[in-house]
């Protein structure tokens, strides 16, 4: 009987080890999946932060002025380089005229130039013997103050290129932040290429 019980005894004491290691067992996979998960998370909320700072930092440079005025001159160099590509393919206008009105431009800081259009006319004199032939020059754009604006056409005024600038006295009204047009005629440019 003694024999029965032992062994009944180490039936019952197998059963509970068993339970035991493979509660222990399965406490541990819970816990190692609870671990993991929290690590999984973690990284995806790291990825996430570093994501968002990596966009604040792209927007603050893609916001910057520098990008901004950047961008503005690459657009208006595009849009002159379309204009001397043109205008070269017609064989219309020397490129010397473009360069010369480029730089005046480009000198100006604190001009903001829109948009500006060229026309090439002949004009044929009252004999209708001479042909002349010149360009005008439109444009639109703002000026930080009126002192900039009174340069720009000053500037304009001192090359011997332009015969006639002529920017509307309404322009000159506000102090700053100008909105302005001004039509630009050249010398006659065969005679000036002579030169």
């Amino acid at each position: 009987m003694k024999g029965i019980n032992l062994e009944q005894n180490k039936i019952a004491i197998l059963k509970k080890y068993k339970f035991r290691f493979w509660t222990i067992l399965f406490v541990f996979l819970i816990a190692t999946c609870v671990l993991a998960s929290l690590l999984v998370y973690g990284y995806f909320v790291q990825i996430e932060i570093n994501q968002k700072i990596f966009q604040n930092k792209l927007d603050e440079i893609t916001n910057s002025d520098t990008t901004k005025n950047r961008i503005e001159f690459r657009d208006l160099s595009i849009s002159a380089n379309e204009k001397l590509k043109r205008i070269n393919q017609n064989k219309i206008l020397p490129n010397y005229i473009l360069k010369t009105f480029d730089s005046i431009i480009l000198s100006q800081r604190n001009i903001s130039i829109d948009k500006y259009l060229i026309n090439f006319k002949n004009t044929t004199n009252n004999s209708g013997t001479k042909t002349e032939s010149f360009v005008e020059i439109e444009i639109s754009g703002i000026a930080k103050d009126r002192s900039d604006l009174l340069a720009f056409q000053d500037n304009l005024k001192k090359e011997l290129l332009f015969k006639n600038v002529e920017i509307p006295f309404s322009n000159f009204i506000r102090n700053e932040n100008i909105s302005f047009t001004a039509k630009i005629t050249s010398v006659n440019i065969d005679t000036y290429k002579k030169k």
